[in-house]
């Protein structure tokens, strides 16, 4: 072992390289990301003992199966793909194969660390919305137009996504209430969550914000239970339950997004064929995008392996076209709907690998669930919810940031609450 982990620097320069990784992925810039992740790797290697790594590997059910989902995707990669998408395809997957092996060549992690980790993570995240914030209301004042504040308008100037920061703003955002004592009230805390929960509203992340607020009212009111002063608690699910109801029953841009839904017209999933110039709001658009998939799945008999990791963006553009949908206004300037994959990304599992590639991503959902089960610990078992009820309305592991997402910030809750940390 060359670096023990008793060495003196140790703890300092694991939690340097920690953050840099979870820093970079919440200003969304993916080439430092991916920098950041080889030192991190390194220095797993530093204290790399073989045989006790391979024990810890074969033991670990959720590492396997990230290796065996890597693996699938690397054999249909080999069978009619285009030489130039098999080392795409590759590279986009291949997260599944060296980041559950770096976090066991860390393992275990300091309790302290991973909630020092979490504290400066929730500290960055307050700053870049303050950031954000102030650039937002520049424009506004520029343009008058109040779009500015949210959904993508928001996080333009880092030329982030506005839905994966959703979900890293809502995990860090329950953990912030979830480690909240109950015995002492934290102002800094307190402060915090109300900065990371108009953050999270201002996000506009339709699926996140519901799953993140049920959540928030469940811990509440499970605090309001075991505390003696539960008057505060009735008071925060009061304010919490006025805030969404002047948010969604107000004319607002997060309100109209809402009322979109319930504006649906789920006829347009029976025609075959659209109109170029048709708008498709998003629940319209994945219907489609779903039916697709499984029509997909169906012609090519791809039940068990699916259509291939390489052949699903292709063979999806190709049925956008078909259907005279909106793909740009000509072949030497592609755009509109080509490229957009399923936005599901149980649907879109299937559609790659078929029947064997979704029961892998089940079992690895499992294995987080399993754990929190076993930890009985909250928080893990938040994460991971919040993590599936995102897979419901996105392809999550088609990028970088939500590979990291699924892969890496759930290991943080291993162990790593206030509570946890009295019992170890």
């Amino acid at each position: 072992m060359f670096w023990k982990i008793d060495h003196k620097y140790y703890n300092s320069v694991l939690l340097l390289l920690l953050a840099t990784v979870m820093i970079t992925l919440l200003s969304g810039n993916i080439w430092l990301n991916s920098i950041s992740v080889y030192p991190l790797a390194v220095f797993g290697i530093l204290h790399f003992k073989g045989r006790d790594f391979a024990n810890k590997f074969l033991k670990s059910g959720f590492a396997v199966c990230c290796l065996l989902f890597f693996l699938l995707h690397v054999l249909q990669l080999f069978m009619d793909v285009p030489e130039k998408m098999q080392i795409f395809e590759i590279e986009k997957k291949i997260g599944f194969a060296v980041i559950p092996v770096i976090l066991l060549l860390l393992d275990p992690v300091a309790v302290r660390i991973k909630e020092k980790l979490l504290e400066i993570c929730v500290a960055f995240l307050a700053l870049m919305f303050a950031f954000l914030i102030t650039a937002a209301f520049i424009r506004f004042i520029q343009t008058g137009n109040s779009s500015e504040f949210f959904y993508h308008q928001l996080v333009s100037p880092l030329h982030h996504n506005a839905v994966y920061l959703s979900a890293y703003t809502g995990i860090l955002l329950l953990w912030l209430i979830y480690s909240l004592s109950i015995s002492q009230q934290s102002i800094v805390k307190i402060f915090l969550i109300v900065i990371l929960y108009c953050f999270l509203i201002l996000l506009a992340s339709k699926t996140i914000i519901a799953a993140t607020t049920v959540v928030i009212l469940f811990e509440v009111t499970r605090k309001s239970f075991i505390s003696i002063n539960k008057r505060k608690y009735y008071y925060s699910i009061g304010i919490l339950l006025l805030v969404l109801t002047i948010i969604f029953f107000t004319p607002n841009p997060l309100s109209n997004r809402f009322k979109e839904i319930q504006a649906t017209d789920m006829s347009l999933l029976k025609k075959e064929q659209y109109a170029t110039d048709m708008y498709f709001n998003a629940v319209q658009f994945r219907l489609i995008a779903w039916k697709f998939s499984f029509q997909l799945v169906n012609e090519k008999a791809g039940y068990i392996t699916g259509v291939g990791a390489g052949n699903a963006q292709p063979l999806l553009n190709q049925k956008y076209k078909q259907a005279k949908m909106y793909v740009g206004e000509s072949e030497k300037e592609p755009g509109g709907y080509l490229n957009f994959n399923s936005h599901n990304q149980f649907i879109q599992t299937y559609l790659q690998t078929g029947i064997v590639g979704l029961l892998l991503l089940l079992l690895m959902l499992f294995f987080y669930f399993r754990e929190a089960f076993i930890q009985k610990n909250r928080m893990l078992f938040y994460s991971g919810l919040i993590i599936t009820v995102f897979f419901l309305s996105e392809s999550v592991l088609e990028g970088q940031l939500g590979m990291l997402l699924f892969l890496f910030v759930p290991k943080l809750f291993y162990t790593s609450t206030l509570e946890d940390h009295k019992t170890s």
